[in-house]
């Protein structure tokens, strides 16, 4: 398949209603004419070179031909990459968060298998924090599966991996929660108004102005400000620890976060759409969580996962308890470890769930002390 097949083959996802909509949110003039099944539409900066005419209906047998020729006017316009602009017109509206890791390994573009999974993971609990801390403020939340907060997370989508040291890209389309089980796809055909006060953009500003925010007290030496702020501008410990990892994991490589704001809704202002972090901010933003997080966070709940460890006495007739390690799925989808005490008849049917492979769930209080986790009070059961 050429190029221009191939090109041509993906417009033809472009629907006509969908570039007029584009054409009139970005500017462009939509001209009187009597022939109604075309639309003629002049340029922002009046260049006739860049005049479209655009078709109506799927009949005509040049269409792909003819939409294709609209999006380079624009993409010449916009001074930006045909495919981009194509993108945009056949994806939802999103904002795209992209998080870079800038040191001298990651040059070429590459970052190990397991360095980028775990950047992945980190850089999406910056986001889920970020919407945490609009839905319900807090210094630290004990939990952060929010409703809102997950759906917004299961709306985004990773982009195209880009050249230029490492660079992870998060699209986030633009939704509005709901009770239902799937929040409400907003479009280029929802309301401006709709669109800019989105979950979605109060989400991406949220992440941009509270890294913007720390950096800024940290250098001014005002970290009580971060623990005494509003609850409107409240940035959590969970959300600082998320920076903290991000910095872990890339072995304390100078990290930007860039936001691309929807081309089809103005942009935030007053909010930076890059923001870099090196090593230096890292101790002072350690110190601002010990600050934050409490002693102990309790959390009643039900746990589904696997043993990774069991410690017994190895003279069953002296055999009073046991230890397991229980690996599972904490809410922002990490795999954490729990210490938990079994006895009796819970500790033989752990034994056997170690040696086949099977699951378990608890059901108790899980209780998290400087990083490590354990499970009071709890009910074990294994799952065939």
């Amino acid at each position: 398949m050429t190029y221009n097949q191939k090109i041509l083959d993906i417009v033809d996802n472009v629907s006509f209603a969908t570039l007029q909509q584009y054409l009139s949110l970005r500017g462009w003039k939509k001209m009187p004419t009597n022939n109604q099944s075309v639309a003629i539409f002049f340029s922002p900066n009046d260049d006739s070179k860049l005049d479209i005419m655009l078709p109506l209906s799927r009949e005509f047998a040049d269409y792909r031909q003819t939409v294709f020729s609209a999006i380079r006017k624009v993409a010449l316009y916009e001074n930006r990459d045909e495919w981009q602009v194509i993108n945009d017109l056949i994806a939802p509206p999103a904002d795209i968060v992209r998080y870079r890791v800038d040191d001298e390994s990651t040059q070429i573009g590459l970052i190990p298998l397991k360095t980028g999974f775990e950047l992945l993971e980190s850089a999406k609990k910056s986001l889920l924090c970020s919407a945490s801390d609009i839905i319900v403020p807090s210094l630290y939340h004990k939990r952060i599966a929010y409703k809102s907060a997950l759906q917004f997370i299961d709306a985004c989508f990773l982009g195209q991996s880009e050249r230029g040291s490492y660079v992870a890209s998060i699209v986030c389309p633009f939704i509005k929660p709901s009770d239902d089980e799937r929040p409400v796809q907003l479009s280029l055909f929802s309301s401006e108004d709709a669109l800019v006060e989105s979950l979605t953009r109060k989400v991406t500003k949220r992440l941009m102005t509270s890294i913007e925010t720390v950096k800024r007290n940290i250098e001014q030496g005002s970290l009580d400000n971060l623990i005494k702020a509003d609850n409107e501008s409240l940035i959590s410990g969970n959300f600082l620890e998320s920076i903290v990892e991000l910095n872990e994991l890339t072995q304390n490589a100078n990290i930007e976060i860039l936001a691309s704001w929807a081309p089809t809704i103005p942009p935030p202002t007053n909010v930076p759409n890059l923001v870099s972090l090196t090593r230096d901010y890292i101790e002072p933003i350690k110190e601002i969580i010990e600050r934050m997080r409490p002693n102990v966070i309790e959390t009643q709940g039900d746990y589904v996962g696997k043993i990774s460890q069991i410690r017994a006495n190895p003279d069953i007739s002296n055999r009073q308890d046991g230890e397991i390690t229980f690996r599972f799925i904490s809410d922002d989808e990490k795999a954490v470890s729990a210490k938990v005490i079994l006895e009796g008849k819970n500790l033989h049917e752990a034994m056997l769930a170690f040696e086949e492979g099977k699951n378990i769930k608890i059901t108790g209080n899980l209780k998290t002390q400087n990083r490590q986790r354990y499970i009071d009070n709890p009910a074990f059961k294994v799952i065939d």
